[in-house]
Protein backbone atom coordinates (compact mmCIF):
# COMPACT_ATOMS: atom_id res chain seq x y z
CA UNK A 1 0.00 0.00 0.00
CA UNK A 2 2.55 2.20 0.94
CA UNK A 3 4.55 1.61 -2.64
CA UNK A 4 1.65 2.42 -4.29
CA UNK A 5 1.37 5.44 -2.87
CA UNK A 6 4.69 6.78 -3.64
CA UNK A 7 4.34 5.68 -6.92
CA UNK A 8 1.26 7.28 -7.71
CA UNK A 9 2.60 10.92 -5.69
CA UNK A 10 5.98 10.45 -8.16
CA UNK A 11 3.55 10.03 -10.89
CA UNK A 12 1.62 12.67 -10.50
CA UNK A 13 5.06 14.83 -9.42
CA UNK A 14 6.41 13.87 -13.27
CA UNK A 15 3.32 14.36 -15.01
CA UNK A 16 3.02 18.55 -13.61
CA UNK A 17 6.63 18.87 -13.93
CA UNK A 18 6.67 17.19 -17.51
CA UNK A 19 3.34 19.80 -18.48
CA UNK A 20 4.89 22.80 -17.21
CA UNK A 21 8.55 22.01 -19.16
CA UNK A 22 6.23 21.42 -21.89
CA UNK A 23 4.44 25.20 -22.19
CA UNK A 24 6.87 27.15 -20.55
CA UNK A 25 9.24 25.64 -23.73
CA UNK A 26 6.86 26.43 -25.93
CA UNK A 27 7.64 23.37 -27.67
CA UNK A 28 3.79 23.35 -28.97
CA UNK A 29 3.66 26.57 -29.90
CA UNK A 30 4.20 27.24 -33.63
CA UNK A 31 5.40 24.67 -36.27
CA UNK A 32 7.97 25.66 -38.65
CA UNK A 33 6.92 27.20 -41.67
CA UNK A 34 6.99 25.83 -45.08
CA UNK A 35 7.77 28.85 -46.82
CA UNK A 36 7.99 32.55 -45.73
CA UNK A 37 6.18 35.97 -48.16
CA UNK A 38 6.30 39.39 -46.79
CA UNK A 39 3.47 42.32 -47.25
CA UNK A 40 4.63 45.81 -46.89
CA UNK A 41 2.04 46.72 -44.81
CA UNK A 42 0.54 45.92 -41.04
CA UNK A 43 -1.27 42.98 -40.60
CA UNK A 44 -4.74 44.72 -40.20
CA UNK A 45 -4.22 46.14 -43.84
CA UNK A 46 -3.12 42.32 -45.18
CA UNK A 47 -6.23 41.03 -43.48
CA UNK A 48 -8.45 43.91 -45.12
CA UNK A 49 -7.03 43.42 -48.71
CA UNK A 50 -6.92 39.40 -48.43
CA UNK A 51 -10.93 39.62 -47.25
CA UNK A 52 -11.85 42.09 -50.36
CA UNK A 53 -9.25 39.72 -52.57
CA UNK A 54 -10.99 36.70 -51.42
CA UNK A 55 -14.96 38.59 -52.28
CA UNK A 56 -14.09 38.66 -55.83
CA UNK A 57 -13.01 34.90 -55.88
CA UNK A 58 -15.85 32.68 -55.87
CA UNK A 59 -13.53 29.50 -55.60
CA UNK A 60 -11.85 31.03 -52.27
CA UNK A 61 -12.25 30.91 -48.33
CA UNK A 62 -10.58 33.45 -46.22
CA UNK A 63 -10.95 32.64 -42.38
CA UNK A 64 -9.37 33.81 -39.58
CA UNK A 65 -8.65 31.79 -36.80
CA UNK A 66 -7.36 32.41 -33.22
CA UNK A 67 -5.20 35.69 -32.69
CA UNK A 68 -2.09 34.69 -30.89
CA UNK A 69 0.35 36.89 -28.56
CA UNK A 70 -0.15 40.45 -26.55
CA UNK A 71 0.37 43.70 -27.13
CA UNK A 72 4.00 43.43 -25.84
CA UNK A 73 5.29 40.67 -27.68
CA UNK A 74 3.07 41.51 -31.14
CA UNK A 75 0.48 39.91 -32.47
CA UNK A 76 0.03 36.63 -35.00
CA UNK A 77 -3.25 35.82 -36.94
CA UNK A 78 -3.85 31.95 -37.79
CA UNK A 79 -5.32 32.13 -41.00
CA UNK A 80 -6.76 29.56 -43.06
CA UNK A 81 -7.44 29.57 -47.08
CA UNK A 82 -9.92 27.22 -48.82
CA UNK A 83 -9.36 26.67 -52.40
CA UNK A 84 -11.41 24.97 -54.81
CA UNK A 85 -9.19 23.88 -58.46
CA UNK A 86 -10.26 21.66 -60.58
CA UNK A 87 -11.55 18.97 -58.71
CA UNK A 88 -9.54 19.38 -55.82
CA UNK A 89 -10.76 20.98 -52.35
CA UNK A 90 -7.23 22.58 -51.49
CA UNK A 91 -6.39 23.78 -47.64
CA UNK A 92 -3.55 26.07 -46.66
CA UNK A 93 -2.69 27.13 -43.00
CA UNK A 94 -0.79 30.49 -42.32
CA UNK A 95 0.67 32.53 -39.84
CA UNK A 96 0.15 36.59 -40.13
CA UNK A 97 3.33 37.95 -37.91
CA UNK A 98 3.89 42.01 -37.63
CA UNK A 99 7.14 42.86 -37.46
CA UNK A 100 9.20 45.67 -35.91
CA UNK A 101 11.20 48.38 -38.02
CA UNK A 102 10.89 51.38 -39.58
CA UNK A 103 8.19 50.53 -42.01
CA UNK A 104 5.45 47.77 -41.07
CA UNK A 105 5.96 44.79 -42.65
CA UNK A 106 3.90 41.38 -41.93
CA UNK A 107 4.89 38.18 -42.69
CA UNK A 108 3.38 35.48 -44.13
CA UNK A 109 4.10 32.18 -42.75
CA UNK A 110 3.00 28.81 -44.88
CA UNK A 111 2.30 26.14 -41.92
CA UNK A 112 0.47 23.94 -43.53
CA UNK A 113 -0.70 22.97 -47.24
CA UNK A 114 -3.43 20.24 -47.83
CA UNK A 115 -5.10 18.60 -50.93
CA UNK A 116 -8.11 17.14 -49.12
CA UNK A 117 -9.54 15.29 -52.08
CA UNK A 118 -6.84 13.25 -52.20
CA UNK A 119 -5.32 13.23 -48.61
CA UNK A 120 -2.38 14.30 -49.07
CA UNK A 121 0.49 17.27 -48.27
CA UNK A 122 0.76 18.10 -44.45
CA UNK A 123 3.30 20.66 -42.29
CA UNK A 124 6.35 19.85 -44.06
CA UNK A 125 8.47 20.36 -47.68
CA UNK A 126 8.80 16.18 -47.67
CA UNK A 127 5.24 15.52 -47.09
CA UNK A 128 3.69 13.70 -50.04
CA UNK A 129 2.17 16.05 -53.09
CA UNK A 130 3.93 18.70 -51.43
CA UNK A 131 5.76 19.98 -54.59
CA UNK A 132 2.41 20.66 -56.14
CA UNK A 133 0.63 22.15 -53.37
CA UNK A 134 3.17 25.12 -53.53
CA UNK A 135 3.28 24.97 -56.95
CA UNK A 136 -0.42 25.64 -57.10
CA UNK A 137 -0.51 28.40 -53.64
CA UNK A 138 2.61 30.35 -55.70
CA UNK A 139 0.94 29.81 -58.96
CA UNK A 140 -3.32 30.30 -58.52
CA UNK A 141 -3.09 32.79 -55.20
CA UNK A 142 0.16 34.55 -54.53
CA UNK A 143 0.67 35.67 -58.25
CA UNK A 144 -2.70 36.84 -58.43
CA UNK A 145 -1.99 38.69 -54.99
CA UNK A 146 1.40 40.23 -56.47
CA UNK A 147 -0.49 41.18 -59.66
CA UNK A 148 -2.34 43.52 -57.42
CA UNK A 149 0.43 44.52 -55.35
CA UNK A 150 -0.78 43.08 -52.11
CA UNK A 151 1.96 41.05 -51.21
CA UNK A 152 5.63 41.20 -52.18
CA UNK A 153 6.71 38.03 -53.23
CA UNK A 154 10.40 37.55 -51.08
CA UNK A 155 10.23 34.24 -49.81
CA UNK A 156 12.68 31.38 -48.31
CA UNK A 157 11.76 27.58 -48.40
CA UNK A 158 12.76 25.33 -45.01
Amino acid sequence: MKKTIIFMFALVLLTGVGTCIYFVGNISATLPPIKEYEYRGDVNQLITKMKLFASTRPHLIFSIGEILGNKTSGYAYDITIKMKDKSHDLLYELKFEDTDGIRPTTKLLLIGAHDLTNNTGGYGLKAIGMKLLLDNFDSDFLIQLKNIDIVILTSASY
